[in-house]
Formats: C-alpha cells, structure tokens, sequence
C-alpha cells in the first residue's frame, strides 16, 4: 500500500475474483508451517515452565521469544480465512485491527533475538557481573525495553492509516500498514540482525580465546552458525526484497504484492523452527524434548504398545551408603510391556545395555545403551521421590554423578573422541552402586507381594490375553 488514497491496481483485479489462484499456495504453506510452529514454540515453553535446568535469564527469554513467535503465527490463520472463505478484500484500518496481536507479537520478535544475544555476551564476557544480576528486574528491563518500541510503531502505524480507513487492501501482515512504516520497521530488523550477529561473534571470540579452541567452543560455534544462516535467510532476506528488490525493479502492484506474500514465508519459517535448531544444537533441549515426545507417543499408542505398564512390577534394591555403613533401600521399576516388539523391556536388561555401552569405547551417543542408561536415571529418580530423606540424599548423589559423566561421555563420542574410557568405568561403577536387580524376569509372587489380591489376580489375566 503505497500510502495514497488511490486505489491499487491489484484492487480491480481481483476484488471479484474469488479464491486468488497465487494467493492460495502461499496461504496454505502458511498455514502448514504455522501448525508445526505452534507445536515447536509450546513445547520450548513448557519445557522452560517444567525444568529448572532451562530456566536461566537465556531459557526465559527465549521461552518468550517462543511465545511471541506463537502469537505471531497466528497471522496464517486470519490470512487463510480471507484467502479461502472470506473477502478478497477489506479496509485497511479492519486488516490493522484483525492482525494487531501479530503485528505486536512481530515487534517483540525483532527485538527478542538481540536481547538473547547481548545476555548470552554478558554471560561470556562478564560472568561475575552477569551472576550479580537479579533475574527478574533483568528480564523485565529487556521487556520494557521491547515494549516501549512496540507502543511507539503501533501508535505511528495507526496515526498513518486512520485517514485511509476506506482503503481496501488483502488482509496479510504488512498490508495493515504504509509502506513508510513497512520500510521502516524492516530497516530497524536488519539493524537487530547486524548487532545480533556481532554479539553471537563476541560470544565465540570470547570463548576462543579463553578455552583455547576445545570441543566447546567448537560446539557453540556450530549453534551460532545455524543460529545466524537462519536470521539471514528469514527476516534479513525478507526486509531486503521488501526495501531494495520490488522499490528498484519498480513492479506492477499485483506482482509486488505476490512477491511481499511468498517472501513472507521466510519470516514464518523462522518463527517455527526454533524447535528443530534447539533439538539438533543443545543436549539440554533434546533430551527434554525426548521425554516429551516419548510422552505424546505413549499417550496416542498406549492400547497398542503397552496394556500393563503401572501395575506390572518387579522388585529391585538400590545399594546406597548411609552414615558410613550399606543400607538396602527396596524401590519399584516398572516393566514396560511393548506389545508391538513382543518383548519385554525389565530392569536387568537396562542395566546390561547400559554396561554393554559403557564398556565399549565405539559406542555412539543415542544407542539403546544410553537411552537405557537414562531410563534407570528416570526411575531412580521416582524411587528417591519415594524413599527416606537419608536414602533420598544418597540415591540422588548418585543420579546427579551419572548424569554428570553421561553427559560428559556423550559430548566427547559425539566429537569423534572415543578416549573416554575413565570416565566410562566411573559411570559404571556408580551405575552399579546405584541399582543391582533382586528380581529381574517374569511375574512373581514374591516381587508382586505389595499389590492388592484384587489388582494381582486381574494383572495374570491381562498377562494371559496378550501373551
């Protein structure tokens, strides 16, 4: 919308046309990209809400990051119900008012990247500093920061259109606006992209020369890699066809328009795909992300994969020190039963993947030997939960050694560094402090001797029918 009365070209065109044949392509990749957006964002957001170990001033800034992209992709929906069920056209103030929580949500998702970056170069550059911030009046200060911006361009926006309030435009995101604030606000994102990538390249420059070149430095240097290609190829990209390509080659209104629309999904690709970068760049994300999807998939196949998985139990002993002395603390770990695979799955045999993996200096982060490994951590983890406060302190010493090493040992193998057989030999040998298996196959009596008859009886009979 170039900011006159006149009425555009594209108006005439297709202002009876129908569903737009053009237009319905971009819409509907819109709308398919958003759905995998919503998915991603929420589980950033509830894996920050649920963890404290991804609730620094990073984690909750990106969480609200992920947030506005959520609230941002609901453009794609308004965008489709025009293109596909209501009008071609309606008045610009009507388009600014359907897509305002976008478009705020747009503000914020300029400025949020610049914010993680610059606290991620303050954790590096300064961390006695950044460890005296208080996080919560640093976060709100980022906050207000973003919102003053966003008061401001909003109530520019409106003051430049309520003059043109019978101006029909095609109700997409950067149609709510003059071509004066368009151009604007993309020349404010390009100048957050150049500051974000300076701070991600302090960040690296500040690692580099404190570690010396190690794997960490290497590993963060891939993330912000990927991090950076992203923010060019997404807003970057998009804010230089909007300011230099269509106003240079000087195009028809209907062909500006239509490059605007499919440049945009750049914009709702990187909205949506903060997911899949935190999956393939951060270990803390990924295993979070893996107890959520294993979740989802237990949910949508629990009548095919398990029928008994509660109730069917086996009795184990945790070997853990107290007061000097070795006490035995009996816990419960469930059985799962995976119907489809006709096995099944029992704490012995986790406890032998787990030590298979460990004694093989070849193993490769991801293995069943690992995946096992953190199941025993997870059930020992509800068995503390459970236990005596001396038995729970003792029990959680170990779970938080293994993890430790585990980590340790994955990062290192995932380097292509198979020299880490020490730290192999002391995961195990606190694997077997932690758990050794009393009862390991089958139903028992004896390891079912704490359920009621009732539950025990109607257990066998389940038992019976599947297998």
């Amino acid at each position: 919308m170039n900011g006159s009365e006149v009425q555009s070209q594209l108006y005439y065109k297709y202002k009876d046309y129908g569903i737009i044949p053009l237009a319905a392509p971009c819409s509907f990749l819109m709308l398919v990209i958003a759905l995998f957006g919503h998915f991603g964002n929420i589980s950033i957001i509830y894996a920050t809400v649920k963890n404290k170990s991804l609730q620094s001033s990073c984690n909750v800034l990106l969480a609200i990051a992920s947030i506005s992209d959520t609230l941002l992709l609901t453009m794609p929906f308004i965008y489709a119900y025009f293109t596909f069920f209501g009008p071609n056209f309606t008045s610009i103030l009507t388009c600014f008012y359907a897509q305002m929580i976008p478009l705020i949500s747009c503000m914020f998702s300029i400025q949020l990247p610049t914010a993680i970056g610059i606290d991620r170069l303050l954790c590096v550059a300064t961390p006695s500093l950044y460890r005296r911030l208080n996080q919560k009046y640093y976060i709100s200060f980022c906050l207000l920061i973003c919102s003053l911006y966003t008061i401001y361009k909003m109530w520019e926006i409106h003051a430049k259109i309520v003059h043109l309030a019978s101006f029909q435009v095609i109700c997409v995101l950067v149609e709510g606006m003059t071509k004066e604030s368009l151009a604007s606000m993309f020349n404010y994102q390009i100048a957050h992209n150049i500051v974000t990538v300076l701070c991600y390249v302090g960040v690296w420059l500040c690692i580099r020369f404190k570690t010396k070149g190690s794997e960490t430095s290497q590993r963060i240097l891939k993330a912000l890699v990927t991090i950076t290609t992203v923010l060019i190829l997404g807003w970057t990209v998009n804010a230089i066809a909007q300011t230099i390509i269509i106003s240079t080659l000087k195009l028809s209104d209907d062909a500006a328009f239509f490059i605007e629309d499919y440049f945009g999904l750049g914009p709702t690709l990187v909205c949506s795909i903060n997911y899949f970068i935190l999956y393939y760049t951060s270990r803390d994300y990924r295993t979070v992300f893996r107890k959520q999807l294993n979740a989802i998939w237990t949910v949508c196949l629990r009548r095919k994969t398990y029928m008994f998985a509660e109730r069917s139990t086996v009795q184990i002993t945790m070997v853990t020190p107290v007061s000097g002395r070795t006490n035995m603390s009996t816990g419960v770990l469930p059985k799962a039963v995976e119907r489809y695979t006709e096995r099944v799955i029992t704490p012995e045999s986790l406890k032998t993947a787990a030590l298979e993996w460990l004694a093989d200096a070849q193993g490769k982060p991801g293995a069943l030997g690992e995946k096992s490994l953190r199941k025993i951590v997870d059930y020992s983890e509800k068995i503390a939960a459970r236990s005596l406060p001396e038995d729970q302190t003792a029990i959680r010493s170990l779970i938080s050694e293994i993890s430790t090493l585990l980590d340790s040992i994955c990062d290192l193998r995932s380097q292509g560094r198979y020299d880490s057989q020490g730290l192999a030999q002391r995961c195990a040998q606190a694997l077997r402090d932690l758990v050794e298996t009393k009862e390991s196959v089958g139903l028992r009596d004896t390891s079912l001797s704490s359920i009621p008859y009732e539950t025990l009886e109607a257990a066998k009979k389940k038992i019976q029918l599947n297998f």
